[in-house]
């Protein structure tokens, strides 16, 4: 079960932009496990996507695609949406 500092951890990463989330997941091994261990990850990034993007978009979202990689491609499609 995760601990009161593993929620805080997860809530920073939440909050942070895609450039702060890189960059945070490289400041340590704590942080990098949580970018990457793909159930914590999953569930970082879900909470991303429902607070970053409208439902709308969201509704656009396959129950094939992992949630890092929606919100990835969701955020470059609004940074360049000519370069899709």
């Amino acid at each position: 079960m995760e601990n009161a500092s593993d929620e805080v951890i997860i809530q920073i990463l939440v909050n942070s932009s895609l450039p702060e989330f890189n960059a945070l997941c490289r400041t340590s091994k704590k942080f990098n496990n949580f970018c990457n261990n793909s159930p914590i990850s999953e569930r970082i990034f879900k909470e991303k996507s429902y607070k970053d993007f409208s439902p709308n978009i969201i509704d656009f979202k396959s129950i094939k695609i992992l949630w890092k990689d929606f919100y990835i491609r969701i955020y470059k499609l609004q940074i360049n949406p000519l370069n899709i």
